[in-house]
């Protein structure tokens, strides 16, 4: 059986140890891990549905672990397929697309790259430049994930922070539609890269969210911080929910539709969608 890697790029905790990892919007700090474990869960929905094996040594919503550590793990289980999932960042607001690296003298690593950009433009995404990038020593490209991986492996960066409407769909109101698109992309190239049929079960996270309150009464918080407090809401009242949930501080919340934020411990809430 096929065994494929999916690389959750960076951490819970990157952001708090100066990694950087993310944006900041309005004085709310915006993580490139939690989008990319959105990604990761659905991708490994989707491969598993389409019979392939799959690994997850980075976990969602987890602190990180260490490229060294992540890629010394990958070559001795040996796996078929390394995928590393991210999203990308500029100081320019106009730079946006979607690209693919891969290790400039693996030509497998090259064709399943291709195969990722032909699926992003299939999807009706734009791609970054032409969306293929070699990875290679004395240039910013060089890539730990490339570079040290004994088998094919490919980084991708799935859209800019930093674009408005990149934003939008990483973290904002596209984020559930997003997320599914992008997974499927990424399933398709591999499938195809393996010579598997892709088929789409139209599962995953592709409607609207919301949340049921399962508490007599729970807090809501004006910005992602368990001490910021706003308003108590009641058991049974229903919120739409507009960024999907994301780690803060020991414990993960969503935001909802009036800006709020709330836990998204599933003792006190229900989440479902339609």
């Amino acid at each position: 059986m096929v065994r494929v890697a999916i690389d959750i790029g960076h951490g819970s905790n990157t952001w708090e140890n100066g990694g950087g990892k993310g944006v900041i919007r309005n004085g709310v700090v915006y993580e490139e891990h939690d989008f990319n474990s959105l990604v990761a869960q659905e991708l490994d929905r989707l491969l598993r549905s389409n019979g392939i094996d799959t690994l997850l040594y980075q976990q969602p919503f987890s602190p990180e672990v260490g490229l060294t550590q992540r890629t010394n793990y990958y070559n001795a289980q040996n796996v078929d397929l390394v995928w590393s999932i991210h999203a990308n960042a500029s100081s320019s607001t106009s730079a946006e697309g979607r690209c693919a690296f891969y290790w400039y003298t693996a030509s497998e690593a090259r064709r399943l790259a291709e195969l990722y950009v032909e699926e992003v433009r299939n999807a009706g995404y734009s791609t970054h430049g032409t969306g293929l990038h070699a990875s290679q020593p004395g240039s910013w490209t060089n890539l730990h994930i490339c570079r040290e991986t004994n088998m094919t492996a490919v980084l991708t960066e799935n859209g800019f922070m930093t674009n408005n409407t990149d934003f939008q769909r990483i973290f904002g109101s596209g984020q559930s539609t997003y997320v599914a698109n992008i997974a499927r992309i990424h399933a398709k190239a591999i499938c195809r890269f393996f010579g598997i049929s892709f088929e789409d079960d139209g599962g995953g996270n592709t409607g609207q969210q919301y949340i049921e309150i399962l508490a007599d009464s729970l807090w809501t918080y004006n910005t992602a911080n368990w001490n910021d407090r706003a308003v108590i809401v009641s058991r049974g009242e229903v919120f739409t929910v507009i960024r999907d949930r994301f780690y803060v501080d020991g414990g993960y919340m969503y935001q909802i539709k009036s800006g709020l934020y709330i836990t998204a411990n599933p003792t006190y809430v229900r989440v479902y969608t339609r």
